[in-house]
């Protein structure tokens, strides 16, 4: 008996996963341009496996594991690596540090003075680093709010498919 394939693609997973970051290395996601992936942009994770499409990298929430090629990945250097840890760690809670560009609504916010941002959108225009080290992200909001730094924790990341809502 003989089987013809069609539409079969082979792969060299040898040759692939030699362009890729080796298993548990941290790695920053970069030039991803589709809805779920150019919020990922600058998020940072660690590449659990790899596959024929990719490596396998554990991102913070909201992203989660995510398969992503070699050109999409920049390998933090031990330097790198223990600069964002250190960041992060500063934060209560650990939260990611939301990147450029994503739409984030504030969240968990007790004092007075900015509980009436609880569940208001803006956009993360920058990150800023402050004199203790930590960086942190400055979120445009609308009027009246105007510009705020907040704590990563208190930023949540919204979703592309959520936005439009």
């Amino acid at each position: 008996m003989m089987l013809k394939l069609k539409n079969v693609r082979f792969v060299n997973v040898t040759q692939r996963s030699a362009d890729l970051p080796p298993i548990g290395a941290r790695v920053e996601a970069q030039g991803l341009t589709s809805a779920r992936g150019m919020f990922a942009n600058g998020s940072k994770g660690r590449v659990v496996s790899h596959t024929p499409d990719g490596a396998v990298v554990e991102f913070p929430q909201p992203f989660g594991k995510m398969t992503l090629e070699a050109q999409n990945l920049r390998v933090m250097t031990d330097v790198a690596a223990d600069t964002v840890s250190s960041a992060s760690s500063s934060t209560i809670g650990d939260a990611p540090l939301p990147p450029v560009g994503a739409t984030v609504e504030a969240h968990g916010l007790t004092s007075d003075r900015f509980v009436a941002l609880n569940g208001v959108r803006g956009e993360v225009r920058k990150h800023q680093t402050q004199e203790d080290g930590r960086t942190l992200p400055l979120v445009e909001f609308p009027k009246p709010f105007g510009k705020m730094i907040l704590k990563p924790k208190n930023a949540r990341v919204v979703p592309a498919a959520i936005e439009e809502v």
